[in-house]
């Protein structure tokens, strides 16, 4: 059986699976198979395969039939311009989120700041602030309460050699105070904070439900329909801003108009805004700290 012919059969099983892609798919597993980067295969279509190769592969489908993410197979996913490990335990990242990263990015240098300081809350796998430390040339502060989180960003930091611009701290974003704050971190004089926090209520219907089976729950769920570490979360971002430091949070697509109205009545930020995604949903809130003191904690 040649190359091809493989791809076909596994992409034929995978349009069976919940999945937008199934010979994208085909042609990740099969290049995991072979320990190639995905454009060599398909540059050799023609080769045979071996009976051990075919019996792999095929070992890989029965894995994502079940509803494994690919990401978990693989051991990695690509973010941004870079491939973050990822792995059970630590959510997978997701190519809407990198809206925050574009976002920050551009503002970062259309204000002029220099070796920002970054903030990313509820890390997971790091691929977020990682992301924006590297295009930005700044430090990185990451918090996750999970140890695999944790764990994930201190390996993709020193895979992107960027351990000695990084700290993780094992920590509930809702507990950060000054006293936990590393050295050369102060309450009130970090650029940018970045936030992707649960924001999927207990009870939605429409979540996949492979997702829900093998993502890591206290990243993806949330009390009050999804909006409690939100609302939190901002309360935390005001104290850890400068001021006229930007917040950039992720939200759910109906969750727009909510979350605007909840940072509005904090009375700490200006520039409130909703961007959309590039499925044109509601995706993302930025805000700016007002021009005063910080309010302590």
């Amino acid at each position: 059986m040649t190359i091809d012919e493989l791809l076909r059969t596994g992409a034929g099983r995978l349009a069976q699976v919940p999945t937008d892609s199934p010979r994208l798919e085909a042609e990740l597993l099969l290049a995991e198979t072979l320990s190639c980067e995905r454009s060599q295969i398909l540059a050799k279509l023609s080769r045979e395969v071996t009976p051990q190769e075919q019996a792999d592969f095929e070992r890989l489908l029965d894995r994502r039939a079940t509803g494994e993410p690919v990401a978990y197979i693989l051991g990695y996913r690509d973010f941004y311009r870079d491939r973050f490990v990822v792995g059970p335990g630590v959510l997978i990242p997701r190519p809407e989120t990198e809206l925050l990263v574009e976002f920050a990015e551009k503002w970062i240098k259309s204000a002029q700041v220099s070796r920002p300081q970054i903030v990313d809350l509820g890390c997971g796998s790091g691929c977020l602030g990682l992301s924006l430390v590297r295009a930005a040339s700044g430090s990185l502060l990451a918090l996750d309460s999970s140890a695999e989180a944790v764990a994930t960003t201190r390996e993709n930091a020193r895979r992107l050699a960027l351990d000695q611009q990084t700290t993780v701290l094992q920590c509930r974003v809702q507990q950060l105070r000054p006293a936990s704050l590393p050295e050369h971190w102060s309450w009130g004089e970090v650029d940018v904070v970045v936030a992707n926090p649960p924001y999927i209520g207990r009870h939605d219907q429409q979540l996949c439900p492979w997702v829900k089976k093998f993502e890591p729950p206290e990243a993806l769920f949330a009390e009050d329909e999804g909006y409690r570490e939100i609302g939190e979360w901002m309360v935390v971002a005001a104290q850890l801003l400068r001021p006229g430091g930007l917040f950039l949070l992720e939200h759910g697509a109906n969750q727009g108009e909510r979350v605007r109205n909840t940072i509005a009545s904090l009375g700490e930020f200006n520039q409130i805004q909703t961007y959309r995604d590039l499925s044109g949903w509601d995706r993302m809130l930025a805000a700016v700290r007002n021009q005063k003191s910080p309010t302590r904690i």
